[in-house]
């Protein structure tokens, strides 16, 4: 987890300097990624907490979640306006309509695995597994896109979270036929 962590880092750090202008948000965007991280150590830790005390089933917990969230949210649209001000903009294109449903069905669906990960193998695999996605986003728009590259301490950067996969693939690998192997001695 470290080296993907540097490495994800090490690829912030090295972009090029193309966009220096945008140098203020930037920064902003780095302190946004920093508490997130933060918070995702936060909210993995009470999760497994959560999860080994409750025991709740992975749609238990994805409808708390959205619960919560809604409970939290709706309020806000209300008072800033921005609820009404989204529905009478939705309401007269029927396209949108259908886009956002789509949007929603594949957010739902993407919910069930993110859950599903929480509940089963654990919030640390689903933080690595939501990381990589996020890595490999970024490589397939630079594969995909010509218009896209990266300079070589970026692609040092991506060597490194790819050594920190295969590290800590090979560790689970390891201790799952350690686990068999005692297993089998017993």
């Amino acid at each position: 987890v470290s080296l993907i962590t540097a490495g994800v880092v090490l690829f912030r750090f090295a972009k090029s300097t193309k966009g220096a202008s945008f140098a203020g948000s930037s920064n902003y965007g780095l302190v946004l990624l920093a508490a997130s991280l933060v918070l995702d150590g936060f909210t993995s830790s009470n999760q497994r907490l959560f999860t080994g005390e409750f025991k709740p089933t992975t749609h238990q917990m994805m409808l708390q979640m959205n619960m919560w969230s809604l409970l939290f949210l709706f309020p806000i649209l209300l008072v800033t306006g921005q609820g009404v001000e989204g529905m009478m903009y939705l309401l007269p294109r029927r396209q949108l309509q259908l886009d956002v449903m789509m949007f929603s069905l594949c957010s739902a669906m993407g919910q069930n695995f993110i859950f599903y990960t929480i509940t089963g193998p654990g919030p640390l695999v689903c933080t690595t597994i939501t990381t990589t996605r996020k890595f490999f986003t970024i490589l397939a728009s630079v594969l995909l896109f010509p218009g896209n590259s990266l300079n070589s301490k970026q692609w040092l950067s991506v060597a490194i979270v790819f050594v920190g996969l295969f590290i800590e693939l090979q560790d689970k690998y390891s201790a799952q036929k350690a686990k068999e192997t005692q297993k089998k001695s017993k």
